[in-house]
């Protein structure tokens, strides 16, 4: 009787997760696409203020391909498929926190690196023109110096 009972209560268990299974997936891929989407947002929010967002956008693009394979395998193998969404879920999650702390330590004068990029740049290409314009009259001045002490000891 009990072998019975325990029975139908686990054949009642796995028609309930066969039920259930599609749905949970569905919803743990709608929620690891909802992180992606939100860890861009922030990642793209750092970016303005002038963070290097290389690393993340590279981890967003890796947790999106989690979701793609995911996807692709989710008929065959559901365990996997929704290992796969968790870990898309985390590493989104990840990016997001990341790219709110690379967004709260940049100050808004970041993009002040290009500004002093363009004034370094000014200051070699003025020293070039300088020198170009410059060297031909020097190299002359000391060649004729040193020709006129030579040529006054020859005779």
């Amino acid at each position: 009787m009990h072998e019975a009972v325990l029975f139908a209560g686990a054949l009642v268990i796995l028609i309930l997760v066969t039920q259930m299974g599609p749905y949970a997936l569905a919803e743990t891929q709608a929620g690891a696409l909802q992180s992606i989407q939100s860890a861009y947002v922030a990642t793209r929010a750092a970016e303005q203020l002038g963070a290097n967002v290389t690393l993340l956008d590279q981890n967003l693009t890796a947790a999106l391909g989690l979701v793609e394979g995911g996807a692709a395998i989710q008929s065959g193998h559901p365990a996997l498929s929704q290992q796969d969404y968790l870990q898309a879920d985390s590493i989104a999650t990840k990016v997001e926190s990341q790219a709110q702390s690379l967004g709260q330590g940049t100050s808004p004068l970041a993009g002040r690196g290009l500004l002093d990029l363009g004034i370094e740049l000014g200051v070699l290409i003025a020293a070039a023109v300088v020198i170009y314009l410059l060297t031909p009259r020097v190299y002359w001045s000391i060649w004729t110096r040193i020709n006129k002490e030579t040529t006054a000891r020859a005779p």
